[in-house]
């Protein structure tokens, strides 16, 4: 397989909690942007499930920058603190430290970026030997 042979409908397959007709515009979106970040001779067979992963990233981000706005995506952490009486909670809520920092940072936002990332890790992709 190739990235231009695959579809949204193949997508929508592999994650079918994107299958609704709304998700079309940023799955299509995605599917444009993809072909200069995959290099098929490196991914392999794991090219259709990084592929799907890395636009499930992007289109889920999407949603989530919708949601809680643009201030999301760049945010390494967020905390709440509640006081009753003499009582005080703080719940807070971070990015793991390896993926807290640099310019992959973005893909620890949400599960499909992570999972998108280890299997980066798990090809080889933009690796370097020195």
């Amino acid at each position: 397989m190739t990235v231009a042979e695959y579809t949204i409908e193949m997508f929508k397959q592999d994650f079918p909690e994107f299958a609704d007709a709304s998700f079309d515009a940023k799955i299509t979106t995605a599917l444009e942007l993809a072909p200069p970040n995959f290099d098929e001779a490196v991914w392999g067979d794991q090219l259709r499930d990084g592929l799907g992963h890395w636009i499930a990233f992007r289109v889920a981000l999407k949603g989530q920058i919708a949601t809680y706005g643009a201030g999301f995506a760049s945010a390494a952490s967020s905390s709440e603190e509640k006081t009753v009486g003499k009582v005080s909670v703080k719940r807070s809520q971070s990015q793991s430290t390896s993926q807290q920092k640099g310019p992959l940072s973005i893909y620890g936002k949400n599960a499909y970026g992570q999972i998108y990332l280890d299997l980066v890790a798990l090809v080889g992709a933009g690796a370097a030997a020195v």
